[in-house]
C-alpha cells in the first residue's frame, strides 16, 4: 500500500485519463515497470489490464519512442510552472496551466513551418533507407507483410504473459 501512497500523483492521472479513454489510453512514463506494478496493486487494475498489451509503443503502427520522449520534454518544460501555482488557488493554478499550454501550442505552430522544412530531407532519408533495409531482412529472412504482422500478435502475446511464467 505505501508504494500507491508514494504514486498517488501518477495513479490519478492514470485513473482519469483510463475514465475519458478506455482501452485506447497510451502511457510512456519515466519508470514504467514501477508505474505497472503500483497500478497492478491498486484498484485501477482491472481498467488498466484491458488496455495495457495492446498499447505498447512497439506494437502501435506509427507510434515511437521518441513520440513519448517529446512528450516528456513537454511536460518537463511546465515544471516551470510550479513556482507560480504552488500556492494559487485552484481556479488561478488552472488558469496558469491553460496559459501555459496554449502558448506552448502558439510557439509550436510559429516553428511548424520551418521544423517541417528542415525535417523533411531527414525523413525522407529515414523513409527510403528504412525501406530499403526493411525489403532486404524481408528477402534475407524470406518474409513478407503477413509474418511481420504475425510476429507482432506473437510479440503482443508474450509481452502479456510475460513475468507470469512458472520457474
Amino acid at each position: 500500500m505505501a508504494a500507491v501512497i508514494v504514486f498517488k500523483y501518477p495513479l490519478s492521472i492514470v485513473g482519469c485519463a483510463l475514465d475519458m479513454l478506455g482501452p485506447c489510453l497510451l502511457i510512456g512514463y519515466d519508470i514504467g515497470c514501477k508505474l505497472t506494478t503500483t497500478i497492478k496493486s491498486s484498484p485501477l487494475a482491472t481498467k488498466f489490464e484491458d488496455s495495457k498489451n495492446r498499447n505498447r509503443p512497439n506494437i502501435i503502427e506509427g507510434v515511437d519512442l521518441k513520440d513519448l520522449s517529446t512528450m516528456e520534454h513537454i511536460f518537463s518544460a511546465s515544471n516551470q510552472l510550479t513556482s507560480v501555482t504552488r500556492y494559487a488557488t485552484t481556479c488561478n493554478c488552472r488558469l496558469f496551466i491553460n496559459m501555459y499550454f496554449w502558448q506552448w501550442d502558439k510557439d509550436k505552430y510559429v516553428n511548424l513551418g520551418k521544423m517541417l522544412y528542415n525535417n523533411y530531407p531527414q525523413a525522407l532519408c529515414i523513409v527510403n533507407d528504412s525501406g530499403l533495409a526493411l525489403q532486404q531482412a524481408k528477402i534475407s529472412l524470406q518474409i513478407d507483410d503477413k509474418d511481420i504482422q504475425a510476429f507482432q500478435v506473437k510479440q503482443s502475446k508474450y509481452l502479456e504473459t510475460l513475468g507470469l511464467e512458472s520457474e
